[in-house]
């Protein structure tokens, strides 16, 4: 076990001091025994509480909905990196008392009202290309443990390792052929990953035994979701450009059904499942909505961009939230796949999800940007900006906001609500604003009226002189 990162250094746009620690190390630890008892309390939360977000976008299926969270705007109240030259973290998972995020070389554990390390175990690191990964929370069926998992190393050293959700020691680990980069989930007593040698994998979680390998046509970078009694996950073959959905059976792996749109399509979002329907964002520039019973296409939406495979949509109250990777954040109806509106960023979207909480619809840009957006409407209420590196998916933590960096100086940032913050009602930058664009139009129209009438009048004042004239001669 290593020494825990020391605090950063850093500034926001209206920095802050951190909160007073009111709490010391030993009682924190017997917070978090006394807390992970029973299992049952993390497998009822559906990581949506303000004392739970088990997995990336809240659970294993990836809806991105917080029951509370800070209202914008927001003021940092903390930051924390990791140890060594790379401080950057992953997005953040949450049981009562504790936050986990993943470094290149390690995985801290922090308070999450102060941000305060508790402590940092050694992690081997993975492939250059996606260094971070989310990790996940889960309850082990029968008993009062809960475990922490989370994907390690690269090529043959690649596997899931497991630690102690209350002593954070090393319980088991998982060979896996090739690396799992998407966020690892924990469902029903299993782990499930996608893997870079053509597989979905189910672990069980007590032990650590590969309980079934689903073999796909091509590698799964993304995270998949589990819900219906089924493990979606999405495909995708950089040389042919096919992508493909897969529905596994939960218990035996066995493909249920599968989809395809049959064309070039690479370049997908991990998928989200609500309401029997998974929601997954498409390389042809398409939002498809798939039941979840056989596979039948419900509708297809039409988008600007592709998508990254670390980003998730977000399911709320009858819309589907889905950033595309060009930055543009779109909300559908979840019914018939209609949209109801856009907002285009002037960054990219590629390590940030939308989490949806209070009616506001918070997203992480490339830019270090970290804005919200009124889900109602689709105008812009608030934005800031860091520049540690860009923000990954975001975790809702009672009245904080738990917002990662991911980059070299980066790390996890605690905001609050801020209530001297300015707050906006801007719509999108590409919307027509009709009234100002004819009052533009008019003002612009009557000063090329009033140009061409001096334009004429000195023209009438200017004659030239006829060289036949008296007064030429």
């Amino acid at each position: 076990m290593r020494p825990g990162p020391s605090p950063l250094e850093w500034a926001d746009l209206r920095p802050v001091q951190p909160p007073h620690r009111t709490r010391n190390l030993a009682a924190v630890s017997l917070g978090l025994l006394l807390l992970c008892a029973p299992a049952a309390a993390l497998a009822q939360s559906g990581g949506t509480g303000s004392n739970s977000w088990l997995a990336l976008q809240g659970g294993p299926e990836h809806t991105g909905v917080a029951v509370d969270a800070p209202a914008p705007g927001l003021r940092q109240a903390w930051a924390q990196g990791a140890a060594g030259t790379d401080s950057g973290l992953s997005g953040v998972v949450l049981a009562p008392g504790l936050a986990v995020a993943t470094g290149v070389r390690s995985v801290v554990g922090l308070d999450p009202q102060t941000g305060s390390v508790l402590w940092s175990v050694d992690r081997a690191t993975g492939p250059t290309d996606r260094p971070l990964v989310v990790p996940a929370i889960g309850a082990i069926p029968g008993s009062s443990d809960g475990v922490i998992v989370y994907s390690e190393g690269d090529g043959a050293a690649s596997g899931i390792q497991a630690l102690d959700l209350a002593t954070h020691g090393k319980t088991w680990f998982a060979s896996l052929p090739a690396p799992a980069i998407g966020a690892p989930v924990v469902a029903d007593g299993h782990v499930f990953a996608g893997v870079r040698d053509r597989s979905v994998v189910s672990i069980d979680v007590a032990g650590g035994s590969v309980t079934w390998t689903a073999r796909t046509d091509a590698i799964v970078d993304t995270s998949p979701a589990v819900g219906d009694g089924k493990v979606f996950a999405v495909s995708e073959d950089t040389g042919s450009g096919r992508a493909r959905v897969y529905a596994l059976d939960e218990l035996t792996g066995r493909v249920d059904w599968t989809y395809s749109p049959g064309h070039v399509a690479t370049h997908v979002s991990a998928p989200s499942f609500s309401d029997g329907r998974v929601i997954v964002g498409l390389g042809d520039q398409t939002v498809v909505s798939l039941r979840s019973s056989d596979g039948r296409l419900m509708w297809s939406s039409p988008v600007r961009g592709n998508f990254s495979p670390e980003s998730t949509p977000a399911i709320a109250s009858g819309t589907v939230f889905i950033a595309d990777a060009e930055g543009d954040l779109y909300a559908i109806d979840e019914r018939t796949g209609a949209r109801r509106w856009d907002y285009q960023f002037a960054s990219l979207v590629i390590h940030g999800s939308p989490l949806v909480a209070g009616g506001i619809v918070y997203l992480g840009l490339e830019d270090g940007e970290l804005a919200g957006i009124r889900a109602a409407s689709g105008h812009l209420v608030w934005r800031t900006v860091f520049s540690i590196g860009a923000i990954g998916p975001l975790t809702p933590a009672g009245d904080l906001l738990l917002a990662p960096a991911i980059g070299v100086k980066g790390g996890v940032i605690g905001l609050r609500h801020d209530p001297s913050a300015l707050l906006l009602d801007e719509p999108s930058p590409t919307h027509l604003r009709l009234g100002i664009a004819l009052a533009n139009f008019a003002g612009a129209f009557l000063v090329v009226l009033a140009l061409a009438a001096a334009a004429r009048r000195l023209v009438g004042r200017w004659r030239p002189v006829d060289a036949t004239t008296p007064e030429a001669s």
